[in-house]
């Protein structure tokens, strides 16, 4: 069985000491997780699935934590602060959290808009700069953090065909990052990210899904 340390200072911590005591259970089960993934929490959804809560409950605690202090965001990235300092890691937050998304669906690195390998860092910024000028266009998808035309929406489920809903993903990732904005205002690039990593996620588990009808199959001769 797997374990992590827990300090008893945290008795004195005033940043743990107010959080309430529902945002504290959650803190405590999110130190769990953070532990059972390489010090990395899982996916939003995954985490409101495991702790049995809604989406709104999940950003609502994981927001109080991230403004206390307590969670620090590494580009979407979530881990308890301090992790490798408090359970005695070698490695760095940043290779943590690259193994964690190679785990994920091998994501090396910034990905920018779809397709996403067509777009250079700049092409990207242009597009962001564009899209935030052009709020008289016709919106496809219109979030209160992301809005994308027809043909960005349309070339982002291209990109990203394992997701079974990019509207409802995009949804999730735009809650996601109007609670959590990022300092450089960048979100687009982070997005995509977001939703290679979780086309990758969805891969795995249709897999999982046909081995198991496999191994289903074979048992009913």
């Amino acid at each position: 069985m797997r374990w992590f340390r827990f300090y008893y200072d945290s008795l004195n911590d005033s940043k743990v000491q107010s959080l309430s005591p529902e945002t504290y259970k959650f803190w405590v089960n999110c130190l769990c997780l953070a532990s059972q993934n390489d010090g990395v929490l899982p996916h939003q959804e995954d985490i409101g699935f495991a702790l049995r809560l809604r989406m709104p409950a999940t950003l609502k605690h994981l927001e109080k934590l991230r403004k206390s202090g307590l969670l620090d965001d590494n580009d979407g990235a979530l881990s308890p602060h301090n992790w490798d300092g408090r359970q005695f890691k070698s490695d760095t937050s940043n290779e943590r959290v690259k193994r964690h998304r190679k785990r994920s669906c091998n994501v090396t690195g910034a990905v920018t808009v779809a397709p996403p390998d067509t777009d250079t860092d700049t092409d990207t910024e242009k597009r962001e700069s564009k899209t935030a000028g052009a709020s008289s266009k016709v919106c496809a998808f219109e979030g209160r953090s992301i809005r994308l035309t027809q043909g960005d929406l349309d070339q982002w489920a291209k990109s990203y065909p394992n997701i079974p809903s990019i509207v409802a993903e995009l949804q999730a990732a735009d809650d996601y990052y109007t609670a959590f904005k990022p300092k450089d205002g960048k979100i687009y690039h982070r997005i995509s990210n977001w939703l290679k990593r979780r086309d990758g996620e969805c891969q795995g588990s249709a897999s999982e899904r046909k081995r198991e009808r496999a191994r289903e199959m074979g048992h009913s001769f």
